[in-house]
């Protein structure tokens, strides 16, 4: 299964549709955090390739809009593996 930063590279190259994207994010585990701003030196996970922040990422550099964002967002909301 490619990690979360692969497939957003992927969204963004045309390679995978929105739709293929926001479904394997609903099959993936994603940790929550606290609400807090995360730091990267207490737990270096916040930031690997298979983290949601992949996705803050190519939103803030404008790869993908605001309506693909939310949509990577509640898929990734909808998984049912939360750790």
């Amino acid at each position: 299964m490619s990690t979360t930063k692969e497939l957003v590279a992927q969204l963004v190259a045309g390679e995978l549709t929105i739709e293929q994207v926001a479904e394997a994010l609903r099959s993936k585990t994603f940790r929550k955090i606290s609400n807090e701003y995360p730091d990267e030196t207490a737990d270096p996970r916040v930031y690997d390739d298979d983290s949601f922040f992949w996705v803050g990422v190519a939103w803030d550099r404008q790869r993908i809009d605001d309506d693909q964002y939310d949509i990577l967002s509640r898929a990734a909301g909808e998984s049912t593996n939360e750790s």
